[in-house]
């Protein structure tokens, strides 16, 4: 029993189309929904009114039999194009035409008028709020002009003013019911969505720095050596750290430690191409990724770093703060995320030893650190 609703679920409601978002696909299956209900509906009153109700009309027979060809067509439609828009504006049509000739060839006996309480439901809720109420608008405004017409002549002239005057508000209510609830729908899915960002970015970033964490290093690390791989591209990478920096904690205070890595993070953002990507690998320790970069380009920007953060000044801190990096380029022998970052991780711990506050290149394919432009062995 399950598999058969399933089934009918995903072949008709969601007609096989793919999951893109959730609100989407909320608005696929009510238009289909929609459309297969009252397509089905249509056609047993068409049946009814033709050949089962004493008092049948053939004239709204007709007309419920080809509103229901209107619904079947904006359904075949969606189902081959996709067009949610379109297929619920057709559906809508369809409606409107059936209901407007149905109170014009009814007038009102037996209640006919309830029917309709429908379509505020059908227009806002398949095509939205914004163009759900305009065509409810629309709709509502031709029916009041043919309700006031016919004052003194539907329901062999029991049809009033006070009867207009009730449809009129029961409708207008109504409206605003089915509006409020879509909008206010639609408003909590955007606000889900936008907390579900904020949460997405708030995991990918370092709260302090408010750059990559490392993490997201770690994937965006993994996604540029697959690209390098693919299309023989190049790609450096950079660990570098803050000289010292616990004697500044000490010192100073974290607090003032702090705003040193706040700084140097927005130091870096600054002088960076848009498709550089910097992150805080953990501590006093940053790293940055360069994608179409060598060594001797990546070295330069390292260069420029290092000598922007040695002249900058951070408040309630005299001395200057200096910086060592390390640089490593991504070839076939270095194939892994791990191998790119320790020999990036060699390179730095190489400028720490030579004496701090200096730029250090890491050849994976030689047997040397070159230091700027000297080697050493």
């Amino acid at each position: 029993m399950n598999s058969f609703f399933r089934s009918i679920y995903n072949n008709l409601l969601s007609a096989n189309q793919p999951y893109s978002n959730s609100q989407r696909y909320r608005r696929l299956v009510i238009v289909n929904s929609m459309l297969y209900l009252v397509c089905v509906i249509l056609l047993i009153f068409s049946f009814l009114h033709f050949f089962v109700f004493a008092n049948g009309q053939q004239n709204i027979a007709l007309v419920d039999f080809l509103c229901a060809l209107g619904m079947l067509v904006a359904i075949l439609d969606l189902r081959r194009s996709g067009n949610i828009d379109r297929a619920a504006f057709i559906g809508s049509i369809s409606l409107i035409v059936l209901l407007l000739a149905f109170v014009q060839l009814n007038q009102n006996n037996s209640f006919g008028l309830i029917w309709v309480i429908f379509l505020p439901i059908f227009a806002i809720w398949v095509n939205g709020s914004k163009l759900g109420l305009q065509i409810t608008i629309t709709f509502y405004l031709i029916l009041f002009v043919m309700a006031y017409q016919g004052i003194g002549v539907w329901q062999n002239g029991e049809w009033d003013s006070t009867s207009l005057f009730r449809l009129i508000i029961s409708s207008i209510i109504l409206t605003i019911i089915i509006y409020s609830n879509e909008v206010s729908i639609t408003k909590a899915k955007e606000k889900e969505r936008d907390a579900r960002n904020e949460l997405e970015k708030l995991s990918c970033l370092d709260e302090l720095t408010q750059i990559a964490n490392r993490r997201e290093i770690n994937n965006i690390l993994s996604k540029e050596i697959n690209r390098a791989k693919r299309y023989g591209h190049k790609l450096s990478f950079i660990l570098f750290d803050i000289d010292d920096f616990k004697q500044i904690n000490d010192v100073y205070g974290h607090i003032s430690g702090d705003h040193v890595l706040q700084k140097i993070s927005e130091i870096v953002k600054s002088n960076i191409r848009q498709t550089d990507n910097p992150g805080r690998w953990g501590g006093e320790e940053f790293c940055l990724i360069l994608p179409e970069e060598d060594l001797q380009s990546g070295q330069r920007l390292a260069e420029k770093l290092r000598k922007i953060i040695e002249i900058s000044k951070f408040d309630s801190i005299p001395n200057s703060i200096t910086c060592s990096f390390g640089i490593a380029e991504w070839n076939e022998k270095t194939p892994s995320v791990d191998d790119l970052i320790n020999n990036a991780d060699k390179a730095l711990y190489r400028a720490k030893r030579l004496g701090k506050n200096r730029v250090v290149n890491y050849k994976p394919e030689q047997s040397f650190i070159i230091e700027s432009n000297e080697l050493v062995l």
